[in-house]
């Protein structure tokens, strides 16, 4: 039966070691709203959003975490920090940096919705104003009558680079804006620092940005009505030997958000969101090749189902091992939303080790932000119902183990199926490797695990009850039935 082995914890169950069995629940003042992630060389872990500190009246909001999700009270005022900016509408953090020194780069936006201003605001590891960053540590962004922030990244020679969207001459552009460390825009960049680009964007549209080794930049969003993917030069300029003259139309579909990542081989997945009728939708992943075109290995010819109703990928993590996790939203009603994170193996097959069949979710918690911790443990925040508190929810992971490539292990078979007491695994081992498997059950839990050597393995299942099982690899999950 092994039942010692059962006793041990699986990937994506909840981590009792956080909070109150895997759960945190803070309430700071009125409505919070929780809607970014971070975490702190120390394994603090960073929220941010915002808080109403009065009747009608919001204060963007950050609260500092120890390891074990109790508030940190070295920062702030017991964990927490509300700036005041005084204005009106809902000013809010929605995304938030630590740099190398562990100083906090928070943005978002103030101001009412109809004439918001961007802010990046830079505090000190214990949660007081930066002075030496913009103006008293907050720098304000007043480009035009409507400035929408969307993302925000730390280059490598400590700039910081902005995305976002701007009303330029009666029409929304995605626009770049890049400041230098001290929080001014950079003369280098742009028109003094300002970038906005030829490209429509809707008002409303969340950007998804990313800048890789050669410092081009990926945007994804919906741009001119429908999700795209776009790729720039580092100076901002359409990088021409992408896609279609620097962009990749992924959908005619209008979608207001396209998250995306991209792994170490250059291939880029995005995900979607599609309307299948009937008032329903579905998600969906696609995988590119570093030159813009569909990477036709992935899924079923370049595309996997997300399989689960109503499903909105908010982010997508590549791990170390090159295993999917994406993480998003599913509605049910008008007020019924659940937060839900699902694995994938690199060829796109869901991986049933995870969870319950490769998903996990929280019900009733409107889903922001998810981060992967250096210890490979999940985390991601939201809003609970009627806006009551910042929500955490932390699950076990294991980002390391399936470290393998797909092209290590090829012509997986095994033989007999059905499996009386023992079952041999036979494969090509393109270089001399060792390859890590699992077996898992209907319901993911994983029962054995071991290695893949030399061009056989026999594995034991004398113990096993009678069922379904799967041999699961970090690109092949098989079948298996014990008599």
């Amino acid at each position: 039966m092994m039942a010692p082995i059962n006793l041990f914890s699986q990937d994506g169950d909840l981590d009792s070691s956080f909070g109150s069995g895997g759960f945190v629940e803070t309430d700071v003042s009125g409505l919070d709203f929780g809607f970014g992630l971070a975490q702190q060389s120390n394994g603090a872990i960073l929220a941010a959003g915002t808080s109403e500190i009065e009747p009608g009246r919001n204060a963007p909001t950050l609260i500092r975490y120890l390891a074990d999700g109790s508030l940190d009270a070295s920062f702030g005022i017991n964990g927490i920090v509300v700036t005041d900016f005084n204005t009106t509408g809902i000013p809010r953090y929605t995304s938030i940096l630590v740099q190398e020194d562990q100083k906090i780069i928070a943005g978002g936006q103030i101001g009412l919705n109809t004439d918001p201003n961007i802010i990046i605001v830079r505090y000190f590891p214990n949660g007081d104003l930066d002075p030496s960053f913009g103006i008293d540590g907050i720098t304000v962004l007043d480009l035009s009558n409507d400035d929408r922030f969307s993302e925000m990244i730390i280059l490598d020679n400590g700039k910081i680079l902005v995305a976002g969207i701007t009303r330029v001459d009666g029409s929304n552009k995605l626009t770049f804006i890049r400041l230098v460390p001290d929080g001014n825009l950079d003369p280098s960049f742009g028109d003094n620092g300002i970038l906005a680009t030829d490209n429509f964007a809707l008002i409303n549209a969340v950007l998804t940005l990313r800048v890789l080794e050669d410092n081009k930049i990926l945007v994804a969003g919906s741009i001119a009505g429908s999700p795209k993917l776009l790729k720039f030069e580092a100076d901002g300029n359409p990088d021409l030997s992408f896609g279609s003259d620097g962009v990749i139309i992924t959908s005619s579909i209008s979608s207001y958000r396209s998250a995306f990542s991209n792994s170490a081989d250059g291939k880029i997945i995005v995900g979607l969101n599609r309307d299948i009728g009937n008032d329903e939708s579905e998600g969906y992943l696609k995988r590119f090749l570093p030159d813009g075109s569909l990477d036709t290995t992935f899924g079923e010819n370049g595309e996997v189902i997300l399989n689960y109703e109503n499903f909105r990928p908010l982010r997508i993590i590549i791990q170390p091992n090159q295993q999917i996790l994406v993480f998003g939203s599913a509605y049910y009603g008008i007020d019924s939303v659940d937060g839900v994170v699902v694995r994938f193996r690199t060829n796109g097959t869901l991986d049933t080790a995870f969870g319950s069949g490769g998903t996990v979710n929280v019900s009733e918690v409107s889903p922001s932000d998810f981060l992967l911790q250096e210890d490979g443990k999940i985390v991601w925040i939201g809003t609970t119902p009627f806006a009551s508190a910042f929500f955490l929810v932390r699950y076990l992971n294991d980002p390391f183990t399936f470290g393998v490539e797909d092209q290590t292990l090829k012509s997986l078979k095994v033989y007999p199926n059905p499996v009386q007491n023992k079952v041999t695994v036979a494969y090509e081992l393109i270089q001399n490797a060792e390859v890590p498997y699992q077996i898992s059950d209907v319901s993911g839990k994983i029962l054995a695990d071991g290695k893949l050597s030399g061009n056989r393995t026999v594995i034991d299942f004398s113990s096993f009850q009678s069922g379904l099982y799967f041999l699961n690899t970090a690109s092949s999950s098989l079948r298996l039935l014990k008599e």
